[in-house]
């Protein structure tokens, strides 16, 4: 046995000389000391740009320690570099190795591994990295808030700053700086700056911003900043303030039956739309000096006008001089008509031309408001403002129109607050109104002229199948009068509904005149809950009686008009009742408006006297100002005195 062990014992001591020599030859794994410049510290990720912005890929110095003598191989998230310099990287005689690796910038992993004729190492522990050589990216802003943003000729800024991004390493903002300087003075402006380590950063003039508002200076608004690689990104952006009005539009003269004629205020006319001809000076081409560069008539809605600009050729660069034309369908209304130009620089300041014509056609005048009914006094009135309460119909109207010499069509109808086109609700009549001293006609069951039609389709003019009443007492015209019933008994719409007034003709229709944005709703109040103080249950001895009651009490319409929707405080009101529907709170409740159309009322009950074994209810009323009511008995509590009764237990025999 002896023998076997001693033999058993050789044969292993024989494997491990051999075996144990050949793992001990293989080197560790190498360490990272330093990346682009930067010391590895473990756990930390590297934000580097090794000096060389914007270099697509840089070369990267890297250092690290391994064994002696060992061949170190650099990997990219797994991936062997073989851009290296030296080509092999030999670890020296003091552990130290050193190397220029040529790679993409990105974010990843590095490791490296150390080789020697007995094998590859491990790798290294992995060094997190953000390579990254592109500078942030900026933007510089000066705005007026609401209106001009980044011109070169600015009035009124407000604000200044700067929108600065980084994709790879992320901001450094400790080095973000915003500054602005008068370039006019040259001189540095005063200031604070405040950012939100987010993307913004702004500038706060000292003294406010008048200090960055003088006249014809340029200023220069300059954000810097660098990111966590080292990248420094710089911007700016330059204005030149202006606060001088451009010089107005002057008109020489009106082309006029086939002729240009010299211009004066209130010459007849009769070409209509008119073309005129003048002259601005100085002009500039938009955006490149403080003069004027645009004119336009105001009259029409913005998609409808002609603008003439320095930049489209219709304002002469070099003279000044234009031409102003309407489309056909432009028509002026006919009589004195003050036709207003608009004179416009590069910084938005304008001033206006008045042009007075007198046209001997066009547009029917502006129709005032219906004679009957007195729409004020049948409707409570706020500004434009009318409150519909009770009957819900569109009342009846009639009035007199302005004398014309042509057919008009005189319109009521509902309509969008701006503009004056017809919405569609279904309320739209029309009345033509003949010249005076002309006969309407008195068809039995035909339409005829002077007979009300709902215009449907609301093309100005009766077409077949569109209702209308038929009126056969009509006597001749004179060239005014018009009445329109509500044959068809349309009614006002929930919420609110505008109704305006027009009159139409062969040329076009008049500026329409509002009647009043009318409001009309019946949904009642909602009376949300009712709370007593001190907060109890419904059964409370009279020690602990409510000495408040407190509701809180939604009314439905539209916050902005209280006036209208508002909780009508006088009928409004919070009641303590006994078991027999006897009132016995007698103070008066007060209403507290909190927001959105919600009130609190609050009731003092201190002063009652509950009575002993009884029950209460507390009934809310609320009233709107639309008169919309809602009674509710909204909570019912127990005035107990008595003490609980103990009754004797008799045990059953035998228990």
């Amino acid at each position: 046995m002896q023998t076997y062990r001693r033999v058993f014992l050789s044969c292993l001591v024989f494997l491990l000389v051999l075996s144990c020599p050949a793992y001990a030859d293989v080197p560790n794994a190498p360490a990272l000391t330093e990346f682009g410049g930067k010391t590895v510290v473990a756990g930390q990720t590297i934000y580097t740009n090794n000096n060389q912005q914007g270099v697509a890929q840089p070369a990267v110095l890297i250092q690290g320690s391994a064994q002696a003598g060992t061949t170190i191989k650099v990997y990219k998230s797994g991936s062997l570099v073989t851009q290296t310099v030296p080509a092999q990287i030999v670890v020296a005689a003091d552990g130290k190795w050193i190397a220029t690796v040529t790679m993409a910038t990105g974010n990843f992993n590095v490791t490296a591994t150390a080789s020697s004729q007995s094998g590859e190492s491990l790798h290294s522990e992995p060094v997190s990295v953000v390579l990254d050589t592109a500078p942030p990216s900026i933007s510089v802003t000066v705005r007026q808030t609401g209106w001009r943003t980044n011109q070169k000729y600015m009035n009124g800024q407000n604000n200044m700053y700067g929108i600065i991004s980084d994709t790879q390493a992320g901001i450094n903002w400790q080095t973000a700086t915003i500054s602005v300087r008068d370039l006019t003075d040259n001189e540095q402006l005063a200031g604070t700056q405040e950012h939100d380590a987010t993307s913004q950063i702004d500038f706060y003039p000292t003294g406010g911003w008048g200090v960055t508002q003088e006249n014809t200076h340029q200023y220069r608004i300059t954000v810097t900043v660098t990111d966590k690689a080292g990248n420094l990104g710089s911007n700016y952006r330059e204005y030149i303030y202006d606060s001088v009005n451009p010089n107005a539009a002057v008109i020489t003269h009106v082309y006029d039956q086939g002729t240009w004629k010299p211009y004066t205020s209130g010459m007849s006319v009769s070409t209509n739309p008119p073309k005129l001809k003048g002259t601005v000076s100085p002009v500039n081409y938009i955006d490149q000096g403080p003069n004027a560069c645009l004119i336009f008539d105001y009259r029409f809605y913005p998609w409808n006008r002609s603008y003439l600009t320095t930049d489209n050729g219709k304002i002469n660069i070099n003279t000044g001089e234009f031409v102003h034309e309407w489309t056909a369908s432009q028509i002026f209304q006919q009589g004195l008509t003050t036709i207003q130009l608009y004179t416009v620089d590069s910084t938005n300041l304008y001033v206006t031309t008045n042009v007075q014509l007198n046209f001997t056609y066009g547009t029917p005048l502006p129709v005032a408001l219906p004679s009957s009914p007195v729409l004020s006094s049948l409707y409570n009135t706020v500004g434009d403002e009318r409150q519909v309460i009770g009957s819900p119909l569109i009342p009846d109207f009639s009035g007199l129109a302005n004398q014309m010499s042509t057919v008009q069509t005189i319109r009521i109808f509902n309509a969008p607050q701006s503009g004056n086109d017809w919405i569609g609700s279904g309320y739209n009549y029309s009345i033509e109104i003949l010249p005076s001293g002309q006969q309407y006609q008195n068809t039995l069951g035909v339409y005829d002229p002077g007979e009300v039609y709902c215009d449907g389709n609301d093309n100005d003019r009766y077409d077949t199948g569109e209702y209308f009443l038929d009126n056969n007492s009509k006597g001749v015209s004179n060239g005014r009068s018009y009445s329109i019933p509500n044959f068809r008994e349309f009614q006002f719409v929930t919420g609110t509904m505008y109704l305006k007034i027009a009159a139409v003709n062969q040329y076009g229709g008049s500026t329409a005149t509002s009647l009043g944005r009318f409001h009309y709703r019946t949904t009642p109040p909602d009376i949300q809950s009712v709370e007593l103080n001190p907060v109890t249950s419904p059964y409370m001895s009279s020690a602990n009686k409510p000495t408040s009651i407190t509701a809180y009490v939604q009314n439905i319409g539209y916050d902005w008009a209280t006036f209208f929707y508002g909780m009508n405080q006088s009928v409004s009101k919070i009641e303590v009742l006994d078991e027999n529907n006897n009132v016995v709170s007698t103070n008066s409740t007060i209403w507290t408006y909190l927001q959105s159309l919600r009130y609190q009322g609050t009731l003092n009950v201190s002063n009652v006297t509950f009575q002993p074994q009884k029950l209460y209810k507390v009934r809310v009323t609320a009233r709107d100002l639309m008169t919309n009511q809602t009674v509710e008995d909204m909570y019912t509590f127990f005035i107990d005195t008595l003490a609980p009764q103990v009754v004797d237990i008799i045990p059953e025999p035998g228990s």
